[in-house]
């Protein structure tokens, strides 16, 4: 058994290294595909895998055999970008690919908010340690693509946690609400955290509901919203600092405004 893994293994260092005819290449998963079918180890390791997409441009195939996990993903070349930086550690996380199928389950049963399960993954992922990795990446030049294969003992796979509670979503929705307040979608924040709200009556997130009326002119529905939260009991410095500066700001620009059409 440590005789074929070692074979496996020097199969995917060795194969790797091979180039993919461009006519094959058409997409990352022919990329894949052909990789695996040039070499007979490799096909029967991912024998009775599939290859997936990841996200529009990308995929990957995963297995475990023998207590051990392998996974090869390909990314396509983007110029001025090193997409070998990409590449691993997306190679990396392809490894805990049984424990994301069981918190996907578990995601869905909650939501149908896309955004928000994206956001949860991948908080999920960076609390996921993944030991003693061992990797081969190559840029395929031919095929416009960048190959990782990588490998770790099933042992060395470690999640934080498999169950999606409340703390972790309020985590993720005060993530998604900074992303769209920092790409100045200030309707996208009003209407995500007043949805938010009827279902968690957090004072972050009337923080951020706040914020955006407030970047949106919309004042005097803001000066309401805030009579209703302390906001020195936010938990996150930056939110606090934002909040009184934009505060500020909007209240002498409000009252300003107020002079001058009197």
């Amino acid at each position: 058994m440590l005789r074929q893994c070692y074979v496996i293994g020097l199969a995917i260092i060795l194969v790797i290294v091979r180039p993919v005819a461009a006519s094959d290449a058409n997409s990352a998963q022919a990329v894949i595909r052909t990789l695996i079918n040039d070499n007979a180890a490799l096909a029967t390791l991912f024998a009775d895998s599939i290859i997936e997409l990841a996200g529009h441009d990308k995929a990957y195939v995963f297995a475990e055999k023998d207590a051990t996990r392998y996974a090869v993903i390909a990314v396509p070349i983007k110029s001025n970008i090193d997409m070998t930086q990409i590449a691993e550690p997306l190679c990396r996380s392809r490894l805990m690919t049984p424990e994301t199928i069981e918190i996907k389950k578990s995601l869905y049963a909650t939501t149908d908010d896309n955004r928000l399960i994206k956001t949860v993954l991948n908080i999920w992922q960076n609390a996921g340690q993944v030991e003693r990795v061992k990797m081969n990446t190559r840029i395929l030049s031919d095929t416009g693509m960048v190959l990782s294969i990588c490998k770790a003992a099933s042992d060395d796979i470690h999640v934080s946690f498999t169950s999606i509670d409340e703390t972790l979503l309020h985590q993720a929705e005060m993530i998604i609400a900074r992303q769209l307040y920092d790409q100045a979608a200030y309707r996208d924040v009003m209407t995500r955290m007043n949805a938010y709200i009827q279902r968690n009556n957090a004072p972050e997130a009337k923080a951020f509901l706040v914020l955006a009326m407030l970047k949106q002119a919309e004042y005097e529905l803001a000066f309401m919203l805030d009579e209703q939260f302390d906001s020195s009991a936010l938990s996150d410095p930056w939110l606090e600092a934002e909040y009184q500066s934009v505060f500020a700001e909007a209240v002498d620009i409000y009252f300003t405004s107020a002079l001058v059409n009197n």
